[in-house]
This record gives structure tokens, C-alpha cells and sequence, in this order.
């Protein structure tokens, strides 16, 4: 759990009068950290694969508040869309949806090139962070089809 997530889970607390937190993560180091920063709610975090199977993990469970934060974008599209409809079917009625996306406007679009076959483009930082990703760069109007499916949602892009 980063800094940026620990901020929201304290500003949720503030807001509402009931709250229980869940999270999954591919990084053990993650859980470990959200384990740590809310203690009451360790047993409720889990480490899990690229593309979890959320049923599986909290048995029915449904949700009126879902955030994948900096998360989804690493996802090519037929593994998004499968997480999508895990999503959707373990949100309440009447539920949020909290996505954050990399749109073409964000700097990596411009130094990213395609990946033949995929969804992903391939990312390679050469200064001081040395690395590369692959990650699911779309415009608004990529970003809002990835919805076709879900048609009685309604959304708005910030």
C-alpha cells in the first residue's frame, strides 16, 4: 500500500460512518505494507496473480466502492476485459467504480512504441529509473469502449 492509497483509505474512514477495506495486490511487499497500515483489516488483504480471480479470493463478496488505482493499465485487453466483468459482478447495485488510467496525453505515450499482437506498448525509461513496462496506453474513446459490455453503467472520464 502506497502513501497515495493510505491517504484514501484515511479520507474514506472521515466520510463514512461504516467501512471495511480489501485489497488484492500482485506484490507481496504491498500487502505486507497495507497489513501493517491497517492492522484491523490484515486478514481482509491477499496477494494475488496478474489477473486475480476476485470471487475466489472473497468468496460472494459484493462491493459499493471498487478503486483500481494505477493498477489496470498493465492489463492487455482480453485480460482487462475479463477483470472488468469480475468487477462489475462483485459490485453492488447502485456501486463505484474508482478507475485511474494512463491516457495518450501522459508522457510515456510519446516515448512508448507498440507491441505486435497486443494491447500493451512497451515503455523503457533509460535515465534515472532504468526500467521498462508494458502498459495499455488509450485515448478517452479507447478507454470508454472497454465499457461496451457494460451498458447499464454509466461513467464519466475526468
Amino acid at each position: 500500500m502506497d502513501v497515495e492509497m493510505e491517504y484514501t483509505c484515511n479520507f474514506l474512514q472521515s466520510k463514512m460512518a461504516k467501512i471495511n477495506f480489501y485489497g488484492i495486490d500482485i506484490s507481496d511487499l504491498a500487502i505486507e505494507q497495507a497489513k501493517k497500515r491497517l492492522p484491523e483489516y490484515a486478514n481482509n488483504f491477499k496477494q494475488c496473480e496478474q489477473v486475480p480471480n476476485i470471487d475466489s479470493l472473497y468468496k460472494g463478496l459484493k462491493f459499493d466502492l471498487i478503486v483500481a488505482n494505477q493498477s489496470l493499465y498493465y492489463l492487455d485487453d482480453p485480460d482487462l476485459d475479463n477483470i472488468l466483468g469480475q468487477i462489475y459482478r462483485a459490485l453492488n447495485p447502485g456501486g463505484i467504480i474508482f478507475i485511474t488510467w494512463m491516457g495518450i496525453e501522459n508522457f510515456y505515450y510519446n516515448i512508448s512504441k507498440p507491441i505486435e499482437g497486443k494491447s500493451l506498448r512497451r515503455v523503457e525509461l533509460n535515465n534515472r529509473l532504468n526500467e521498462t513496462s508494458q502498459i495499455n496506453i488509450k485515448s478517452k474513446e479507447e478507454f470508454s469502449s472497454l465499457f461496451h459490455n457494460y451498458k447499464k453503467t454509466s461513467f464519466r472520464l475526468l
